[in-house]
């Protein structure tokens, strides 16, 4: 049945108790670890390769490129609403230079991804 209690000290010592045993019989198990360091790729002072890791998407409207980082942990860094620059040297051996929104989570490590849409007359779609 159900306990009775004469006043709130009683059922606050029953109540711990019962908290008591049940951790007794169902230990809690933590665990700690170090966490591994998450470095900032990208840099506003200076140009970085990357690579494309893979592209995905339709020739008809774009695609996603994804570009991998120097480090599996690394990250971003971007805050909200920030872009990257991205360049690349055409075939007339001018520089190419895009700004582009990354679709992919700054807690996403080792890649950033871009959406790049594609234009008919458009230089950067056509990577």
């Amino acid at each position: 049945g159900d306990a009775v209690f004469g006043d709130e000290g009683q059922k606050n010592m029953f109540l711990q108790d019962r908290q008591d045993r049940y951790e007794k019989e169902h230990p809690i198990y933590r665990f700690t670890y170090d966490k591994p360091k998450h470095e900032v790729q990208l840099s506003p002072d200076e140009w970085r390769y990357f690579p494309v890791e893979d592209t995905k998407g339709h020739a008809k409207t774009g695609k996603v490129l994804r570009l991998q980082l120097p480090s599996l942990h690394g990250r971003t860094g971007g805050e909200v609403a920030y872009f990257v620059l991205v360049r690349y040297r055409g075939e007339d051996g001018k520089w190419v230079v895009r700004p582009y929104t990354p679709i992919s989570m700054d807690w996403e490590f080792g890649h950033v991804d871009l959406l790049v849409k594609k234009y008919p007359d458009g230089k950067m779609g056509q990577i």
